[in-house]
C-alpha cells in the first residue's frame, strides 16, 4: 500500500470506530459504559477489518494509529455526545 491508500484505509477504520461509538452511546445507561481501545480492537477484528499491514488490531496498534491521525477516543466520545 502506498501512503495515500494507507491514509484512506485509516480513515475508513476511524469511521468504523465512530459508528461503533455512536451505537454504544445510544444505548441506555451510556454514561456508565465507556468503550476502550481493547473493546474497539476486538470489534474491528470481529468485523475482519485488518490494519494497513494486514494484521489483526491490537489496542496498542489502534491507539498509535489514531494518535498518528490526531484523533483521540475521548474527543470522539465528546463530539458524538453533543
Amino acid at each position: 500500500m502506498n501512503r495515500k491508500e494507507i491514509q484512506q484505509h485509516n480513515q475508513k477504520v476511524i469511521e468504523q470506530v465512530c459508528a461503533m461509538l455512536r451505537l454504544k452511546l445510544n444505548t441506555p445507561y451510556r454514561s456508565r459504559i465507556k468503550m476502550g481501545y481493547k473493546e474497539l480492537a476486538a470489534n474491528l477484528n470481529a468485523m475482519q477489518l485488518l490494519s494497513s499491514r494486514g494484521k489483526l488490531w491490537t489496542f496498542r496498534a489502534l491507539y498509535r494509529m489514531m494518535q498518528r491521525q490526531q484523533v483521540a477516543l475521548y474527543r470522539l466520545e465528546c463530539v458524538l455526545c453533543q
